[in-house]
């Protein structure tokens, strides 16, 4: 589970990386972005975990 959480991370700070911002606002806008982000993956963990918690199988998928 935490390694699609890496990749994500990795494509979204490259996406990241790639916006072009005036120096005045690109820290803000970063830090504002990230934060998105970060809470967006967490809720696609959660809803993920969720559904998997229903059976023996999404169990073993969420352990692993």
């Amino acid at each position: 589970m935490e390694e699609w959480k890496r990749q994500l991370t990795v494509i979204l700070a490259e996406e990241i990386d790639r916006l072009s911002l005036s120096k005045k606002n690109e820290h803000e806008l970063r830090k504002h972005i990230e934060v998105l982000l970060n809470t967006l993956i967490d809720q696609v963990d959660k809803k993920i975990r969720e559904g998997h918690s229903g059976s023996a199988g999404g169990r073993v998928k969420q352990a692993l």
